[in-house]
Protein backbone atom coordinates (compact mmCIF):
# COMPACT_ATOMS: atom_id res chain seq x y z
CA UNK A 1 0.00 0.00 0.00
CA UNK A 2 1.56 3.53 -1.22
CA UNK A 3 1.87 6.21 1.53
CA UNK A 4 -0.67 8.40 -0.23
CA UNK A 5 -2.94 5.22 0.27
CA UNK A 6 -1.97 5.22 3.84
CA UNK A 7 -3.00 8.66 4.46
CA UNK A 8 -6.39 9.17 2.18
CA UNK A 9 -9.05 10.34 4.56
CA UNK A 10 -11.02 7.10 4.04
CA UNK A 11 -8.40 4.63 5.86
CA UNK A 12 -8.76 7.03 8.90
CA UNK A 13 -11.50 7.94 10.67
CA UNK A 14 -12.91 11.73 11.06
CA UNK A 15 -11.61 11.48 14.66
CA UNK A 16 -8.13 10.39 14.71
CA UNK A 17 -5.43 12.26 13.65
CA UNK A 18 -3.66 11.11 10.91
CA UNK A 19 -0.67 8.93 11.53
CA UNK A 20 3.19 10.70 10.73
CA UNK A 21 5.00 9.65 8.04
CA UNK A 22 7.50 7.94 10.54
CA UNK A 23 4.41 6.01 12.14
CA UNK A 24 3.31 4.42 8.75
CA UNK A 25 7.46 4.05 8.02
CA UNK A 26 7.27 1.43 11.79
CA UNK A 27 4.01 0.31 10.43
CA UNK A 28 5.54 -1.14 6.74
CA UNK A 29 9.06 -1.45 8.02
CA UNK A 30 7.45 -4.46 10.88
CA UNK A 31 5.85 -6.05 7.91
CA UNK A 32 8.70 -5.97 5.03
CA UNK A 33 11.55 -7.07 7.67
CA UNK A 34 9.34 -9.87 9.01
CA UNK A 35 10.51 -12.09 6.31
CA UNK A 36 14.00 -11.74 7.39
CA UNK A 37 17.09 -9.64 6.54
CA UNK A 38 17.06 -6.74 3.27
CA UNK A 39 19.80 -4.61 1.58
CA UNK A 40 19.61 -1.22 2.73
CA UNK A 41 19.33 -0.19 -0.66
CA UNK A 42 16.54 -1.95 -1.37
CA UNK A 43 14.80 -0.78 1.56
CA UNK A 44 15.01 2.49 0.70
CA UNK A 45 14.44 1.68 -3.19
CA UNK A 46 11.16 0.00 -1.97
CA UNK A 47 10.43 3.21 0.59
CA UNK A 48 11.00 5.61 -2.14
CA UNK A 49 8.26 3.76 -4.53
CA UNK A 50 5.82 3.79 -1.64
CA UNK A 51 6.17 7.98 -1.70
CA UNK A 52 8.31 7.55 1.77
CA UNK A 53 11.62 9.62 2.52
CA UNK A 54 14.74 8.58 4.33
CA UNK A 55 14.41 10.40 7.05
CA UNK A 56 11.20 8.73 8.46
CA UNK A 57 12.80 5.41 7.21
CA UNK A 58 15.69 5.98 9.47
CA UNK A 59 13.92 6.95 12.43
CA UNK A 60 11.56 4.04 12.21
CA UNK A 61 14.38 1.98 11.85
CA UNK A 62 15.89 2.67 15.41
CA UNK A 63 12.49 2.49 17.09
CA UNK A 64 11.39 -0.50 16.11
CA UNK A 65 14.46 -2.11 16.76
CA UNK A 66 17.02 -3.17 13.46
CA UNK A 67 20.31 -4.72 13.48
CA UNK A 68 22.59 -3.80 10.85
CA UNK A 69 25.72 -5.42 9.55
CA UNK A 70 27.68 -5.00 6.77
CA UNK A 71 29.12 -7.77 4.20
CA UNK A 72 32.46 -8.59 2.11
CA UNK A 73 31.47 -6.46 -0.62
CA UNK A 74 30.80 -3.32 1.68
CA UNK A 75 26.36 -3.64 1.39
CA UNK A 76 25.03 -3.01 4.53
CA UNK A 77 21.57 -5.84 5.62
CA UNK A 78 19.23 -4.88 8.34
CA UNK A 79 16.54 -7.28 10.22
CA UNK A 80 14.41 -7.26 12.60
CA UNK A 81 16.72 -7.56 16.56
CA UNK A 82 15.16 -10.07 18.72
CA UNK A 83 13.38 -8.28 21.69
CA UNK A 84 15.90 -7.36 24.93
CA UNK A 85 19.33 -6.36 22.42
CA UNK A 86 20.08 -3.04 21.94
CA UNK A 87 20.44 -1.68 18.79
CA UNK A 88 21.97 1.23 16.36
CA UNK A 89 21.36 1.64 12.88
CA UNK A 90 24.30 3.01 10.36
CA UNK A 91 23.55 2.90 6.38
Amino acid sequence: MRYEELTARPFWSQRERRPSQTSLAEMWLRGYLREGEKPSEEIYREADQLGFTKKPIRTALQRIGVKNKQGNGGAWTWKLEEKGQNHRVSS
